[in-house]
């Protein structure tokens, strides 16, 4: 699976290429809600539930990349961590299909620096239901 925002790829799939981002590493996340809000009727005695119809979701993945020296990754990491796009459409491109998430914001990024290899967590909060393409 490739994964990008806007012009940036975070993820190239799943071959090992050194300096290239392998995964994602373990699950890939992909959470939804709506908010639901109560309504009173007239004269009701009780409330009912009403979906506002607004989604939000939460989208989380790890992926690896793996260099020649710790010099290299490092330099890699910190160039990576100042080009990261905050904000953006979010694709999620696999074999036979793809979702796009034309908004979608970075809400956390957790590099780990582990001798030549380096591990990244994004979590992105995304406004509405991906459009399948």
């Amino acid at each position: 699976m490739q994964i990008t925002i806007d012009s940036l790829t975070l993820c190239h799939g799943h071959a090992r290429v050194l300096g290239q981002a392998q995964g994602p590493v373990g699950e890939l996340l992909m959470d939804a809600a709506w908010p639901v809000q109560p309504r009173r009727g007239i004269r009701a005695a009780g409330t009912r539930p009403v979906n506002r119809g607004n989604e939000s979701g939460t989208i989380g993945f790890t992926v690896e990349l793996e260099f020649a020296t710790r010099a290299a990754a490092e330099a890699w990491l910190l160039a990576h961590k100042a080009a990261l796009v905050l904000q953006g459409t979010l694709t999620l491109a696999g074999d036979s299909s793809s979702q796009v998430y034309e908004y979608a914001s970075l809400a956390a990024f957790s590099p780990r620096l582990i001798g030549v290899t380096v591990r990244c967590t994004y979590t992105f909060t995304v406004g509405e239901e991906g459009v399948t393409a």
